[in-house]
């Protein structure tokens, strides 16, 4: 058995050569305060030549490390306050011209199936001719090779933009994003999307036919990104509680370039 001993001065001075056995139930244990695959193939590796006690030790100064680099990069409360703080609509021009379906998160899984199956979308926003309080939306997608198009009148009220289309209302808001881009944060409801799904041959089961469905979409004049617009974009997502890669990344060999859902 590892030594009982807490000081590490003593365990250098005495070690004690664990057997393979031995090593395995200590790696065990270890493995239960680090959910890691790569430490415990590291330490069933090494622990014969080792000492178990020490390693723990050692560990301790990892995980301890491995909690600070975590906390240092993920965005405090104050700094998820600027990043995601709505745009004024004030000068509607930060939402005019035509923008190409870059990257996207959303958070119900008959969304990710629409996503999964977007080769590409582009949308052409422009300044309604009759209200000074509405722009036109002009979006084209291309689905699983199908290309749907479409014309939604959008409302602006504030840093609030509101859209409705038969069977779907969504409620918009543009956040501080990259030059030559537009960040839409979008939470909206649809209804009767069984019947869209059979349509576009999308297997997925739900059991209510009512979708409330939050999303977060970056679209980008231009068709790529750098890799910090690309990080920036993570971190305001990660502030309104997504995680992990996009759900959609633009792929440059579809011939074309959502934002319904």
């Amino acid at each position: 058995m590892p030594p009982k001993s807490s000081s590490l001065t003593q365990q250098l001075e005495n070690p004690q050569i664990l057997t393979l056995p031995e090593c395995i139930k200590c790696s065990q244990t270890l493995s239960s305060e680090v959910e890691s695959y790569f430490l415990r193939v590291y330490i069933l590796f090494f622990c014969p030549m080792s000492l178990c006690s020490i390693m723990n030790l050692w560990l301790s100064g990892v995980i301890l490390f491995a909690s600070l680099f975590l906390c240092s990069s993920a965005p405090t409360p104050e700094e998820c306050n600027q990043l995601v703080k709505p745009l004024s609509f004030a000068d509607p021009s930060v939402m005019i011209g035509r923008m190409h379906f870059i990257a996207g998160y959303t958070n119900h899984k008959v969304s990710k199936a629409i996503l999964k199956i977007t080769d590409s979308s582009w949308v052409n926003i422009k300044a309604s001719p009759s209200s000074n309080t509405q722009v036109l939306m002009i979006q084209e997608d291309k689905l699983g090779g199908v290309c749907l198009g479409s014309t939604v009148r959008v409302t602006i009220d504030g840093d609030t933009a509101r859209a409705s289309v038969p069977n779907m209302n969504s409620v918009f808001h543009v956040l501080p994003s990259c030059n030559g881009c537009l960040l839409v944060s979008i939470n909206s409801t649809a209804r009767h999307v069984k019947e869209f799904l059979k349509i576009m041959k999308i297997k997925e089961t739900f059991e209510d036919d009512e979708l409330h469905v939050q999303s977060l979409y970056l679209l980008s004049r231009e068709f790529t990104l750098t890799d910090s617009d690309l990080e920036h974009f993570k971190k305001q997502a990660s502030c309104l509680g997504f995680s992990g890669e996009p759900d959609f990344r633009y792929n440059p060999t579809n011939s074309q370039s959502l934002l319904n859902f």
